[in-house]
């Protein structure tokens, strides 16, 4: 019984390490959506296309809250800024687009652009439950295409909201939240049946000692 309870110990310790990885990039829509199963998927094509939406409080969407500074604005595809499609940014310059997330998510993605005359890098931070991640992305001009961008957690952690640096004119779109079906991590049974079999071997050594005694 003691060996056992050995056993969970370095199983928990192991587990531990892993629950707080940073979050996997994914490049590739239909890689990410094959991780898991898909809960939600926004894509602000309910809007008039023709025109601009303002929201200039917080705008609820599901389990998303966009919670920019200034006025969350939709972008509509036939505007003259003419995005390829309806797209989220905010109206104010010089203010960040951000977002909370409701739910236990393990799963995030989006589509990014720039309404820029060329690409510059932004800073995407990811919020969970159990730290902050920044990554650095190169969106592409918002008139020719979007840059999709996928996470996924391991473990208990989950998403609770991002943020992007303090550049004009963030657009996002295609906005997916889901779930990771749940699957052992090989390296963790690993682990665990390496412990068993040390604690095994341990335990039979003792008792063989024991027993010439």
């Amino acid at each position: 019984m003691k060996i056992l309870k050995i056993c969970l110990s370095i199983f928990a310790i192991h587990t531990s390490f892993i629950v707080a990885a940073a979050p996997i990039v994914i490049s590739d829509r239909d890689s990410f959506e094959n991780l898991g199963n898909i809960a939600e998927f926004q894509d602000f094509e309910s809007f008039n296309p023709d025109d601009f939406t303002d929201f200039s409080g917080d705008f609820v969407d599901g389990s998303m809250t966009y919670t920019s500074p200034g006025t969350n604005l939709i972008v509509g595809a036939n505007t003259f800024i003419a995005p390829i499609s309806n797209t989220l940014s905010m109206r104010s310059a010089g203010t960040p687009l951000t977002g909370d997330i409701a739910g236990n998510f393990s799963m995030f993605a989006l589509d990014v652009a720039l309404n820029l005359a060329e690409n510059v890098v932004v800073t995407l931070t990811l919020n969970t439950n159990l730290g902050d991640y920044l990554f650095d992305i190169s969106p592409p001009r918002v008139q020719e295409e979007q840059l999709f961008q996928g996470f996924v957690l391991n473990g208990d952690e989950f998403f609770t909201g991002f943020s992007f640096s303090e550049v004009d004119f963030v657009h996002i779109d295609n906005v997916t939240l889901g779930n990771v079906i749940e699957a052992s991590s090989p390296s963790t049974i690993g682990a665990f049946l390496l412990g068993m079999f040390a604690l095994g071997a341990l335990s039979r050594k003792v008792q063989a000692k024991n027993q010439a005694s």
